[in-house]
């Protein structure tokens, strides 16, 4: 039963290593000038996890690309 909590525990912090990843590609790009829609498009994410990420760093490109609707076919 330890060892279930154990692989738990690391499933947790690997899950968060990858959100860690994730927000920072995101932050790069976008200071790289990749736009929202683009930077979804090459992560393979969806576009709302973009736009949140933008949002905690107080940016958003526009009021149009921060429309949860929005999507990349759109």
């Amino acid at each position: 039963m330890n060892d279930l909590k154990f692989t738990t525990a690391q499933s947790y912090m690997d899950s968060i290593d990858v959100l860690e990843d994730l927000y920072y590609d995101i932050e790069q790009m976008y200071i790289d000038g990749v736009k929202a829609k683009r930077i979804a498009e090459l992560l393979e994410c969806d576009i709302q996890t973009v736009h949140q990420v933008l949002e905690d760093m107080g940016v958003c490109e526009s009021t149009d690309s921060c429309d949860p609707y929005s999507t990349i076919n759109s």
